[in-house]
């Protein structure tokens, strides 16, 4: 059967600097500049907004007197968090494409999903190892899927901790609690679909097939999408394989752990220390949540919005005290990522693909 180009391991190489495919890196700039601008000024709009019902004089001061040696560990946790996010993703692809290649991707992918204002950048990073290491797509992508999973139940497991240490009256609004227990139940679910899936990819396809026939699809278009399943279900198969699992889901336990550290530590930068453990758990969680998907280019006004309900609710302290806190731990992820991604950019543009990466990945199938 003729594969499509984003199935093939033998298309032709990409070239020197954006590679060319259907989901190419190039696409991803070119969402409506409008929409981004008028989101953005939504954002700026916000943080306006907030600045003029509290104090602004406070909030300054406090700004003005963070400690930088403070702000410099949290951004030191912040690239601790995005470093082993590529070690992650190394151990769920097995090692078959380098660390120093996936840590670029996917600092690219995240400063596109960061300026963009949705997740594109999830969809750029299985197309960079498609097209510089010959790895399928949906075999990458079947690995960010995966990674995407092992963050929502991690982010469930911290909040959860802090449900069962918190006293009642210190869990804030009773939705922080209920979207816990539908998250860890949609995350339970998701595993297990993902797990059946691949253990009985054979079963799965022929009920793709039969539902295909249903519609009366063209039989070289219902080849294609049978074939996507089956790559997809095989590198999910590889990536819940156990012990490699487990590696990752330790990763992701300790990735997430140095996020959450980050906050943390820029409360202490403004003088204003989270009570205990649990407390930034659980408002780690409700704001990684909130934020997860970001509705405004770079999450401005988006975090800052999120970041005072959700610690204002948890009496985190003064809300000048934490729209400070929010602000300067907003920067400091805004430029970890610009950081890292442009250093991503740059790597993309002086390494093209070559035959010797297509040649290493078909040896280690083989293999």
């Amino acid at each position: 059967m003729e594969q499509t180009d984003f199935l093939s391991d033998s298309s032709p190489k990409a070239g020197r600097g954006l590679p060319r495919m259907t989901f190419e890196l190039a696409g991803a700039w070119r969402t409506p500049w409008l929409r981004n601008i008028s989101t953005f000024a939504v954002g700026l709009a916000i943080v306006a907004l907030l600045f003029r019902k509290l104090e602004l004089r406070t909030t300054t001061e406090l700004l003005k007197r963070a400690s930088l040696s403070l702000l410099a560990l949290s951004a030191a946790a912040l690239c601790a968090f995005h470093i082993l996010r590529a070690v992650r993703w190394a151990i769920i692809l097995r090692g078959k494409v380098s660390f120093l290649a996936l840590f670029m991707y996917s600092s690219v992918g995240v400063l596109i999903s960061l300026i963009t204002a949705a997740q594109a950048g999830e969809f750029v990073k299985p197309a960079l190892v498609r097209a510089r290491h010959g790895v399928p797509y949906f075999v990458t992508a079947a690995s960010v899927a995966v990674e995407r999973l092992l963050d929502v139940t991690v982010l469930v497991l911290m909040g959860l901790i802090a449900v069962i240490a918190l006293p009642g009256r210190a869990l804030g609004p009773a939705w922080f609690t209920t979207g816990l227990k539908i998250g860890g139940l949609l995350c339970a679910m998701s595993f297990l679909i993902l797990a059946l899936g691949s253990r009985w990819a054979g079963g799965v396809l022929g009920m793709a097939s039969k539902a295909l026939a249903l519609v009366h699809l063209p039989a070289r278009i219902s080849e294609r999408i049978v074939e996507i399943v089956r790559t997809f279900l095989n590198g999910t198969s590889a990536a819940l394989s156990p012990l490699y699992l487990c590696s990752a889901i330790l990763c992701s336990v300790v990735l997430w752990a140095f996020n959450a550290a980050s906050v943390a530590i820029v409360f202490q930068a403004v003088n204003r220390p989270v009570a205990s453990i649990p407390v930034v758990l659980l408002g780690f969680a409700a704001l990684s949540f909130g934020a997860v998907i970001p509705l405004t280019p770079g999450c401005v006004g988006q975090y800052e919005a999120v970041w005072l309900v959700v610690f204002g609710a948890l009496h985190v302290g003064p809300e000048g005290t934490v729209l400070a806190a929010g602000l300067l731990s907003h920067v400091l992820i805004l430029l970890t990522i610009a950081f890292f991604g442009l250093l991503g950019l740059g790597f993309l543009h002086l390494c093209g693909s070559s035959e010797d990466s297509l040649r290493e990945w078909r040896q280690s199938e083989r293999g």
